[in-house]
């Protein structure tokens, strides 16, 4: 089913159950890019369950996310035949909410809109001006951007008049009030984004020519998250373009002695990185991935330059922090060498054949990367959201 039909389906079945109105941009409903703002008549356990049930329905996946006491953003991720889509829609069910907005008088006020075959309810054009305004003015966005848009709403309006508008909404988000009442809701969401377990940690091993950039880019483009968080190897935070290797064995190795010292920095550098760079965003809707971790010197331990016995690394490992879970991308050898040729078949044999055991050792989830890239993106995807 396609992502257009979806969302014509979904609307048709939440008007049924609760009254609804899209807050902006009403235009722009089926467009790929962007979520969908809306406000929903609903109690916040009825509408969880209801987009629940919806996706099951349509062989889906929902996940939510609060952005604050009253607004929750929902990621809906369907899969049809070979591809993904997703559906983002930022639900606003209470009045309780930071900007403010009162779902029951803006529903008052709500007309039927008609784009394309379909029918949808939104805030008049008059509510909408004033919302857009606020949400902007919330955001310090410059609203010279915007005046077009805002003069199609209300076109009796002139520029300045607009801008004025825009400083008196300024002025009341810098106000004490706003700002204590801000910082409060902040301190709550804190609370409700540790217990729901905001983020998620996702690794990827294997060796060079598996495709780990390529699945990480696509699984960023379907992010059922909010951000998305890249490290390479370490909890610590590098430019992504920093990281190319294009001769990876061309080190000497270290000896046994430099090799252990190695391993204790690097259980130390694991250890207080992760509390600097990987907690603080236990805070924030993320997924965080890293490319390549520590476990990979197991599997090539000459990358790393490692002289040293791969037991004691095998002890280390057991210091380090870990991701919630690791894939390891696994394909026959051929297939692998015809994409890069860095290091010999036989190395590569080898390579591939202990990051297998590592599937064996520590449960992780074997990915066969000789399929297509939307193959293996999804596979990955539905291994996550199960998760």
């Amino acid at each position: 089913m396609m992502r257009h039909t979806l969302i014509s389906l979904f609307f048709k079945e939440l008007e049924s159950r609760f009254p609804y109105a899209i807050l902006h941009h009403v235009e722009d409903v089926y467009s790929n890019n962007g979520d969908i703002d809306l406000i929903v008549d609903s109690d916040k356990k009825q509408l969880i369950q209801f987009i629940k049930v919806f996706c099951e329905e349509n062989k889906g996946y929902s996940i939510n996310h609060t952005i604050d006491k009253g607004t929750h953003r929902f990621n809906l991720i369907f899969f049809d035949d070979l591809e993904s889509f997703k559906i983002e829609l930022d639900i606003t069910f209470s009045n309780h909410n930071l900007l403010g907005v009162n779902v029951k008088n803006l529903l008052t006020q709500a007309v039927k809109v008609c784009i394309g075959d379909f029918y949808f309810t939104k805030i008049s054009h008059l509510d909408e001006f004033d919302y857009y305004i606020t949400k902007k003015a919330s955001k310090r966005e410059n609203i010279e951007n915007h005046v077009e848009y805002l003069n199609k709403l209300s076109p009796k309006k002139t520029i300045q008049e607009i801008k004025t508008l825009y400083k008196n909404k300024i002025a009341e988000f810098s106000s004490s009030f706003f700002i204590i009442r801000k910082w409060m809701q902040k301190g709550q969401l804190v609370f409700i984004r540790i217990n729901e377990k905001s983020s998620f940690s996702v690794c990827f091993l294997g060796p060079d020519g598996s495709g780990k950039s390529t699945i990480i880019e696509g699984l960023k483009n379907q992010n059922p998250f909010i951000k998305f968080n890249y490290f390479h190897l370490k909890p610590v935070k590098i430019k992504k373009s920093s990281v190319a290797v294009s001769n990876p064995h061309g080190g000497t190795l270290y000896s046994p002695f430099v090799s252990y010292l190695k391993l204790i920095y690097l259980i130390f550098q694991y250890n207080i990185n992760w509390i600097l760079n990987i907690w603080p965003l236990k805070l924030t809707p993320t997924i965080i991935i890293f490319d390549r971790f520590f476990d990979d010197i197991l599997a090539d331990p000459r990358r790393y330059r490692y002289g040293g016995s791969l037991k004691v690394v095998k002890k280390a490992r057991l210091l380090i922090p870990k991701p919630t879970l690791t894939f390891v991308l696994l394909a026959e050898t051929d297939v692998i060498y015809s994409r890069k040729k860095e290091v010999t078949i036989e190395e590569l044999q080898l390579q591939l054949n202990r990051y297998s055991n590592l599937c064996e050792d520590f449960k992780y989830k074997k990915i066969d990367v000789s399929n297509t890239v939307s193959q293996i993106v999804n596979k990955v995807l539905i291994e996550i959201l199960n998760k």
